[in-house]
């Protein structure tokens, strides 16, 4: 079987990632919610939702242009360039269209983005109960981006 998918329906696909891992991380009223691997679990959702969202991001630029996803637009050789980082999605997608980013929102984002690549390429610490929290946060953004941009349900196939 081939996997083809698209940037919206990758970000779709942790999206979906996020839900399954979170619900198994939040297993109220069982002995598992309090064990050290199902903890961790709420820590490989993050970075599912924290991915969805980048890739969301990178969705709408794609949508408005292709090349807007990458570092150096003026390069004669866009193709296996550098996709942006999060900070420049937000110049971007305000320069390119007419949503408009809340100040909290992008710090909220860029601090998401921080912790996302600490856990992946660093070291972490942090208690659930705030990954609990930032993820419904991010949740929050993540379907304001895709009600403003996609009007579509946001239903996966």
């Amino acid at each position: 079987m081939d996997i083809n998918l698209d940037v919206k329906n990758n970000s779709y696909d942790h999206l979906i990632n996020f839900i399954d891992t979170y619900s198994v991380s939040n297993l109220n009223g069982t002995m598992y919610v309090n064990s050290y691997y199902y903890q961790l679990k709420f820590k490989a959702a993050f970075v599912d939702l924290v991915h969805a969202y980048e890739l969301l991001l990178k969705a709408v630029l794609f949508d408005i242009n292709e090349n807007l996803i990458y570092t150096n637009i003026e390069s004669t050789n866009i193709e296996g360039s550098n996709t942006l980082k999060i900070e420049n999605f937000f110049a971007r997608i305000k320069n390119f269209s007419d949503y408009k980013f809340e100040e909290k929102e992008k710090k909220f984002v860029k601090s998401c983005s921080k912790t996302r690549n600490d856990i992946i390429h660093f070291k972490f610490n942090s208690r659930t109960e705030k990954l609990k929290n930032d993820s419904m946060q991010l949740l929050y953004y993540y379907d304001k981006i895709h009600g403003y941009f996609f009007k579509d349900n946001l239903d996966p196939e």
